[in-house]
């Protein structure tokens, strides 16, 4: 534990109507338990607070980042519950200690990256919590840098009115619009640009018949999830790169996962098949009816038909006829995201640093870096074209 339990700070001046906000750290069992009973409780909470999400996030990596239940009480009813995370990363010979909120915090090589990261709290005490628990971190030692990962403008707002100067990345987060496309009685494909129907329809007759899985049960899914492993990999280890399912607790908290929320209608995996032949998978989480796609698997085939682009199309399809609103693609600043998409909104990853001498000389750092690799590149450039010339 990183903080002292049942520490109250003092308590957040309230809105007019709104009994003032006390926030306490629970022991691991108490925090588990208020967290789960929130969680049943909340109309809709987000899939990525919800204590199945963070329960299963705590079993794989729980043990190797450091973290405390932060609760926020009014009197003795709790109604807000997140998690507060320690992270340690270097930059070059420097290290910087990170404060993170929700599930976050794991080596980058294992992380999850969560996004649409948001507290469990009753919507009438979310300003309050988020600035209350800006309060807490602050009162705190041992970081160097507060995170926030992965969270949209409405659930960031609140904290940054408490972290003046802190440093935004955006991403687009490109998504495709279901519930319109049904209100039209249409399909996704007429609402699709002229060159990715073009695509799509190739990519159609070149495959012939296909046909496409849905799990519905658990060897279904497990099935399902193998087969997206191994083209996963596939594709990344030709091209060099290790693939992200070669992280072991990446693998064993989604087989976890998964295991966990099918049965619950909160995650999906979809298979494209000729036949025998797999064509490609898609795995995907659900939160407030809507599609997320996490991660894919494709066979490369033929380099002039998309396959990926295919089990796309036709997940978003079986979407649409199922009842989803969206098919969301996260954060992603990609053509493929692009193409299929009918809208975008930004993702954001905020970051405030205090004032340390590590980040003025991180900063000088790079800077010098920065200035090496551009005078480096004419160097480069006017090498070559003596070589050239020389041949």
């Amino acid at each position: 534990m990183m903080l002292e339990t049942q520490t109250a700070l003092p308590a957040l001046l309230p809105k007019a109507g709104i009994a003032p906000l006390q926030l306490r750290c629970l022991e691991s069992a108490a925090g588990r338990a208020a967290w789960e009973q929130l969680s049943h409780g909340l109309n809709r909470p987000g899939l990525f607070c919800s204590w199945p999400w963070v329960d299963t996030w705590l079993r794989h990596y729980g043990a190797a980042v450091p973290h405390e239940f932060v609760a926020a009480k009014i009197g003795d009813e709790i109604v807000g519950v997140t998690l507060l995370t320690r992270s340690h990363r270097s930059a070059g010979p420097i290290g910087v200690r990170g404060l993170h909120v929700g599930t976050a915090g794991e080596r980058d090589e294992d992380s999850v990256f969560v996004e649409y990261n948001r507290l469990l709290v009753s919507p009438a005490h979310h300003s309050a919590f988020a600035a209350a628990l800006m309060q807490m971190a602050d009162a705190q030692r041992g970081w160097d840098s507060l995170h926030l990962d992965g969270m949209t403008t409405t659930e960031l707002e609140p904290f940054l009115s408490a972290l003046s100067g802190a440093e935004l990345r955006s991403v687009p987060d490109y998504w495709f619009d279901l519930q319109t496309v049904r209100d039209a009685k249409s399909d996704v494909l007429t609402w699709l640009g002229s060159n990715t129907r073009r695509s799509v329809r190739q990519a159609l007759k070149a495959t012939g018949e296909v046909t496409l899985d849905w799990a519905e049960t658990p060897a279904e899914a497990e099935s399902i999830f193998a087969d997206l492993v191994r083209l996963h990999q596939s594709r990344w280890q030709s091209v060099g790169q290790p693939g992200c399912y070669a992280s072991r607790p990446f693998l064993e908290f989604h087989q976890d996962v998964i295991a966990r929320l099918l049965p619950e209608g909160r995650v999906a995996l979809t298979r494209v098949r000729q036949g025998e032949r797999v064509l490609g998978c898609v795995q995907l989480f659900i939160d407030r009816n809507r599609l997320m796609f996490y991660q894919t698997g494709s066979e490369r085939g033929d380099t002039k038909v998309s396959l990926g682009l295919l089990t796309d199309y036709l997940s978003m399809q079986a979407g649409l006829e199922r009842g989803y609103d969206a098919y969301d693609f996260l954060a992603g600043d990609t053509i493929h995201k692009q193409k299929l998409s009918t809208d975008c909104q930004p993702m954001i990853w905020a970051t405030w640093r205090r004032p340390r001498w590590k980040f003025a000389a991180i900063d000088f750092l790079r800077s010098v870096k920065h200035r090496y690799e551009s005078w480096r590149k004419p160097a480069r450039k006017l090498a070559d074209a003596d070589a050239g010339e020389k041949c």
